[in-house]
């Protein structure tokens, strides 16, 4: 959003902008969109946008099939509404050489739901380990993933080190259903007010920097939302999960690694899909009401494959809608159960000399950062609070104290984002990434 980068001199433009050349001159512009989508009035309420949306994912999806001539597709599955949706459009265009694979193993809830919905489709189906990009090192593979993502951050530090395109043949496409406007990303309640943004902008604030740098990130974010003047806290809480999570700012170096193996296969964030999802009511969104009309009419079979973890359509969260629900709730409802599958990807962590930073990681990523050559330039940005947890956590004994210590789930789980960021940023001021 500041229009920060890796590289001294280099900015990105704001977003919805454009850069334009012309006459020898180089200028920046309003970016060209597509004209605001006209939604056809309906009596039912529920179907209102839905033939639009339809339509509009159709279209997406047939251009980017059109650019991928004879090429085999990768489907990360994980058998949740966005990615079953997504399986929906493709099988629907007779897409022949389709591979879905998942992430986990037997006993997760996410492969026994991708595998039902593999098989109801009829294509082929691979369940895989995480491997580190560098299977020697888990450093090493931190340092990749900036060297894949030409310096940027991936959005999820945790995963950082684990190999993220991972193709079956290079130049395939990488088909994922990340963060589809129009379900409202960042939509938790049926009313936004002002409370609500300040909320959401703290907890996407990590708080780990020093005071100066944070008020920075902070005013960043500020100075983005009054670029919108006259907008009502829900159109930025939209705007914020449109331009920002589902845009190039969270997404910019997960697109780039992936488009160094891969063609980015992600209709969902397509203009047209966009125009559709900006015109959709906040109603129709939030309660995840016209996504689920749409996956109704484009694969209805696939409502009756349970979600992983107790999934719900927001509409859904208390039980069925008589009017919208249909038969098919108490199969989508019903906990997942176990199906054969075999799990691709040997154990690769038994003789890496850094496997600490996986099986420890909140006393081992301490220790490393503290043993770091950059640490002295990494401790100036660092807020004092969080240096003096790294230091109390280097000194403990165990694991099993540092967790102990930390008391609970969410408070172990954002230490241990924040350590990863912390190891990243290390891996950054190394330079390491810059070279081959």
């Amino acid at each position: 959003m500041s229009g920060q980068t890796p590289f001294a001199g280099v900015r990105t433009i704001p977003t919805r902008s454009a850069v334009k050349i012309s006459a020898g001159r180089l200028e920046v512009v309003e970016g060209p969109a597509r004209p605001p989508a006209a939604i056809v009035q309906t009596e039912d309420v529920f179907q209102q946008g839905v033939s639009e949306l339809e339509a509009a994912l159709y279209s997406s999806t047939d251009r980017l099939l059109a650019a991928l001539p004879e090429k085999p597709i990768q489907l990360r599955l994980s058998g949740g509404k966005d990615s079953r949706l997504l399986l929906g459009l493709l099988r629907n265009r007779g897409v022949k050489d389709l591979h879905a694979v998942t992430q986990g193993d037997e006993n997760s809830q996410e492969v026994m739901v991708a595998a039902q919905l593999a098989e109801l489709a009829g294509i082929q189906h691979s369940v895989v380990r995480a491997a580190m990009s560098v299977p020697s090192s888990v450093i090493d593979s931190f340092t990749q993933s900036l060297r894949d993502g030409q310096g940027y951050f991936l959005s999820e530090a945790i995963g950082a080190p684990y190999a993220f395109a991972a193709p079956f043949v290079v130049g395939e496409g990488y088909a994922a259903g990340q963060w589809p406007t129009f379900k409202g990303l960042y939509q938790r309640k049926r009313t936004i007010v002002q409370e609500d943004l300040d909320r959401e902008w703290a907890a996407h604030n990590a708080q780990i920097l020093t005071p100066e740098l944070n008020e920075r990130t902070a005013q960043a974010l500020l100075d983005w939302a009054e670029s919108m003047p006259g907008s009502t806290p829900a159109d930025i809480l939209y705007a914020y999960g449109r331009d920002i999570r589902a845009s190039r700012y969270i997404m910019q170096a997960s697109t780039v690694v992936v488009d160094a193996y891969s063609q980015v296969f992600c209709p969902f964030a397509d203009s047209e899909v966009t125009a559709v999802s900006d015109a959709l009511s906040p109603y129709l969104r939030f309660f995840h009401v016209a996504m689920f009309m749409v996956m109704r009419r484009v694969w209805s079979e696939s409502l009756a494959v349970p979600l992983a973890r107790g999934g719900r359509f927001r509409f859904e969260r208390d039980g069925p809608l008589e009017k919208l629900s249909g038969p098919d709730y108490a199969q989508r409802a019903a906990t997942p159960e176990p199906r054969p599958v075999t799990v691709l990807g040997a154990e690769q962590m038994a003789d890496v000399p850094d496997r600490m930073l996986v099986d420890e990681p909140l006393t081992a990523s301490a220790r490393y950062l503290l043993d770091s050559a950059a640490w002295p330039r990494l401790e100036q940005i660092l807020s004092p609070g969080f240096v003096a947890l790294i230091h109390r956590l280097a000194a403990m004994e165990t694991e099993h104290e540092a967790l102990m210590a930390l008391r609970t789930k969410v408070r172990r789980i954002h230490t241990q984002v924040n350590l990863s960021r912390a190891i990243l940023a290390d891996r950054w001021l190394s330079r390491e990434w810059l070279r081959p």
